[in-house]
């Protein structure tokens, strides 16, 4: 399933080059008509991130994911900078089908299992963001992809998979002989 993303700063529609702030490229003030859009052309799922919230969690963007979710018929996953159970609860009550967590779940395995039995596998997504070396090397990034994790893709998503539901997981990949270029 090929799933439409939005990445949102200060309600703006954004790219960022690999992760980095400081080299933005701006899509438009309103995401709710492209999310609108993507469900009109048939999209099952959308995914939101958050990266306002992700560089400053107190600046979380919870009006707007709200007002987005409610804005469309298909279910709406929203990640960036979700570190803690009460963020996971947040995103929740804001209406989100799903919260996808990423770095924690690679820094901090045993706190999201936590979250996991409080809330549910269908409730939660697992992001790797990896990145693949010159010789083929798969590499788990966090930190919005400015630090290496020194695990491989494998390891960080075995930690979930042993004896538990198969969770739902999306995984990023960047190449870093074609880095831009995906």
């Amino acid at each position: 399933m090929i799933i439409p993303a939005l990445d949102l700063i200060d309600g703006t529609v954004v790219r960022l080059h690999q992760g980095d702030y400081g080299q933005q490229r701006d899509y438009g003030s309103d995401p709710l008509p492209r999310l609108q859009s993507y469900a009109a052309q048939g999209a099952e799922v959308l995914h939101l991130v958050d990266l306002t919230g992700a560089k400053d969690p107190a600046k979380r963007q919870i009006p707007l994911l709200k007002s987005l979710v409610a804005g469309v018929d298909v279910p709406v996953q929203v990640g960036g900078g979700v570190r803690t159970e009460a963020d996971v609860a947040a995103l929740l009550e804001a209406g989100v089908a799903r919260v996808v967590v990423g770095s924690t779940a690679v820094k901090s395995p045993e706190e999201v299992k936590g979250w996991f039995k409080r809330f549910g596998p269908e409730r939660l997504v697992l992001a790797l963001d990896v990145r693949i070396d010159a010789d083929g090397n798969k590499q788990v990034a966090v930190s919005g992809w400015q630090e290496n994790s020194g695990g491989d893709a494998g390891g960080a998503g075995g930690k979930f998979s042993a004896g538990r539901p198969a969770a739902r997981a999306v995984h990023r990949y960047l190449p870093r002989r074609h880095a831009g270029r995906l």
